[in-house]
């Protein structure tokens, strides 16, 4: 609105599908000379993040190779489900249950690299086995 000179702009962007950034930071200046002024306004809170879950077919995991989140789809009855993920040598790592929504992200940040399974339960009974790696 109304100034002359440069003005620098930011951009920083990365995938909802983990922690994977596609570009760390990208920056350009923008000079301008014009009087003109600009029906725009910044609202107040422009620092404010939105978390965008993203649209997964049922009982799947993504992305498959991690660094830190993964997310997976439970499908409509995901209220009675139960997440482990075992080890390579067989071990319990991570469980969860009591789940809110039905496409939920796990911070498995603490986890060492390597490759994980994921088993999936209904009830008492094992309805998917997923697997997944950590970088």
């Amino acid at each position: 609105d109304k100034q002359q000179g440069g003005n620098i702009i930011t951009f920083r962007a990365s995938s909802v599908f983990g922690s994977d950034t596609i570009f760390d930071f990208l920056s350009f200046i923008v000079n301008t000379e014009s009087d003109t002024t600009w029906g725009c306004t910044v609202p107040p809170n422009i620092k404010e993040v939105k978390k965008i879950v993203p649209e997964l077919p049922s009982l799947t995991i993504s992305p498959s190779l991690f660094t830190k989140d993964v997310w997976i789809n439970l499908g409509t009855s995901f209220a009675d489900m139960k997440v482990e993920i075992f080890d390579m040598r067989g071990r319990l790592v991570y469980e969860e249950s009591n789940f809110a929504t039905q496409t939920v992200q796990l911070d498995l940040y603490d986890l060492r690299y390597g490759m994980y399974f994921f088993r999936i339960w209904r009830e008492d009974e094992i309805i998917s086995t997923l697997k997944a790696v950590k970088r």
